[in-house]
């Protein structure tokens, strides 16, 4: 009996072990368990940790790449402004040569190309001489032509027919009643035409690119010298210049279309002659021979720069502000000096030859000699010199400023800058 009573004793403690083994194991594997989820969740947050700082360095890393893109688009953009340039000087052996069958060539600028009307014939060349487009009129004649944009206005002055091009497609032809004097086209491809009728002095009619009349003026005077149409259409201006005794003086007259259509005078000029006007986004610029005159249409004052004593040969004006070249007293040579659009000289630069030809545009001056252009940036640094075989004559500026086309006998020449 002692025997198995201790069996049944030894049997209970086994079982015992085993239960408290088996709680053992259990809490074991419990905190096992435990333990590897607390590793597992580690994990997980140094991973989204180390995605989160991956994702950041991989945001940076782009922001960067666009960064640097936008750079090198912006220097290549405009490192002729900037003087980035292959060749500092280049000739005619380096140029692009584009023949003509004829020396009479009327060459203009339109948007990245050049427009070229010969005998009838009107053609578009990109700036590697490649021929664009062809367009033939009924008669051959002496064309007045004005580009603003993706606009072609070609006026035949012998029949009073006036033809508009939308991005080379005819949009318009349309006679004009009257004897066509002067005519431009702006940005939105409206017409102003400044035309006389038998039996009336002088008229302007302003016309959408369908030939459709939007606004007709008649004026008791015929010494109108240049009409222009803002590039919203909201703006009519014109000049008349006329004489009182042995005087002269220039009347600059502005209508607004979109508002009461007065007839309005913003600047009287006495004892001296407007010789061309610039219109630029709401500010209207007067050359005289002493003065330059900035007319803000929007806040309606008047600013002048006394030009009187500079001794000016040429000058010019764009948006960017502007540009002249003059003789001191004491210098034999011409100085070309650039302002920017607050009329603060921004650059200078000495220029060796008499200057025949000048032109400022994009923040470029284009300084032309007898047989070579000359390019300055506006803060007055050489940028690029073309010399030429041949006498330079009306060279031509096209491509947002990075090419000149120039005319010569039966040849064009283009250039890079």
């Amino acid at each position: 009996m002692k025997k198995i009573k201790n069996s049944s004793n030894e049997n209970k403690e086994n079982t015992q072990k085993r239960r408290k083994q088996s709680r053992e194991n259990s809490e074991l594997a419990k905190g096992v368990e435990i333990a590897n989820e607390a590793i597992k969740n580690e994990k997980k947050k140094k991973e989204k940790k180390e995605k989160k700082v991956n994702k950041k360095n991989h945001v940076i890393k782009y922001v960067l790449l666009i960064i640097i893109i936008a750079i090198v688009v912006a220097i290549y953009k405009y490192r002729h402004i900037i003087g980035i340039t292959l060749s500092k000087e280049i000739t005619e052996e380096d140029a692009i040569i584009i023949e003509t069958t004829t020396s009479d060539n009327k060459v203009y600028a339109y948007q990245s190309e050049i427009l070229v009307y010969s005998k009838g014939k009107i053609i578009t060349y990109n700036k590697y001489g490649k021929e664009t487009w062809e367009y033939s009129f009924d008669e051959t004649f002496i064309p007045d032509i004005s580009i603003s944009g993706k606009y072609i206005q070609v006026v035949n002055k012998n029949n009073g027919y006036v033809y508009v091009f939308n991005n080379k497609y005819e949009s318009c032809r349309k006679k004009i009643d009257g004897t066509i004097k002067k005519a431009s086209i702006n940005a939105k491809g409206d017409s102003v035409i400044h035309y006389s009728k038998e039996g009336k002095k002088s008229n302007i009619g302003v016309y959408d690119k369908k030939g459709k009349e939007k606004y007709e003026l008649t004026l008791t005077t015929e010494n109108i010298a240049k009409v222009a149409l803002s590039d919203s259409s909201k703006y009519l201006l014109f000049y008349e210049v006329g004489t009182q005794g042995i005087s002269a003086n220039s009347i600059l007259k502005i209508i607004d279309l979109k508002k009461d259509n007065n007839v309005d005078t913003i600047l009287e000029v006495e004892n001296d002659i407007i010789y061309d006007i610039k219109l630029t986004n709401s500010k209207v610029y007067a050359l005289t021979t002493n003065k330059v005159y900035i007319c803000n249409i929007a806040s309606n004052s008047k600013k002048e720069l006394d030009i009187s004593d500079k001794n000016i040969s040429n000058i010019s004006i764009d948006s960017s502000g502007i540009s002249y070249t003059h003789k001191e007293i004491s210098d034999e040579n011409n100085t070309i000096t650039i302002l920017n659009n607050m009329y603060d000289v921004v650059g200078t630069n000495k220029l060796s030859d008499n200057v025949k030809y000048f032109k400022y545009y994009n923040s470029l001056a284009y300084v032309v000699g007898n047989k070579d252009i000359n390019i300055y940036n506006r803060w007055g640094m050489h940028i690029k010199k073309f010399t030429s075989n041949s006498i330079i004559t009306d060279p031509i500026i096209f491509n947002d400023g990075k090419n000149i086309a120039i005319p010569y006998s039966n040849k064009i020449v283009v250039i890079g800058i």
